[in-house]
């Protein structure tokens, strides 16, 4: 394999997603977590589970499922009014119903379908992982 080539660049084999600045409602501690890959929450032992790292009572996991659930409406609503840009000059379009620029160049999206798929497509597995009902739903009805 060629040094430059796109097969040496670093992929991580592991879906990851961090919650940041989750808060302990007993002793305010507050840290990011990674929900896929921190063994406090995927670890073998279920009583263990969702437990403050600081003073080890247990996180509001119920807090953590709405957050995530305000997360993919944040990301559906981003995907869905985001602007079209010249794929030239990447200046936002001003004309309506078409597809080209002003310089006759093709609108491009900041956000492509194939990247909003990806990132609810791993929240759904985190949602199944940790068995947030409301949550999968909720994406569901997103990626219907």
């Amino acid at each position: 394999m060629r040094e430059f080539s796109d097969e040496s660049n670093f992929r991580d084999p592991c879906l990851s997603y961090v919650l940041r600045d989750v808060i302990c409602s007993y002793c305010s501690t507050c840290r990011d977590l990674d929900l896929l890959r921190d063994l406090s929450l995927t670890g073998p032992d279920k009583a263990r589970r969702w437990r403050c790292s600081h003073c080890e009572n247990a996180l509001d996991v119920l807090e953590v499922e709405h957050r995530l659930m305000a997360e993919a409406e944040r990301l559906s609503t981003a995907f869905l009014l985001q602007d079209a840009r010249c794929s030239r000059t990447h200046a936002v379009s001003t004309r309506l119903c078409t597809a080209v620029s002003d310089l006759c160049s093709p609108l491009v999206m900041d956000m492509t379908q194939e990247s909003l798929r990806e990132q609810l497509g791993t929240m759904l597995k985190l949602s199944v992982f940790h068995n947030f009902q409301q949550l999968e739903m909720t994406i569901n009805d997103l990626m219907q």
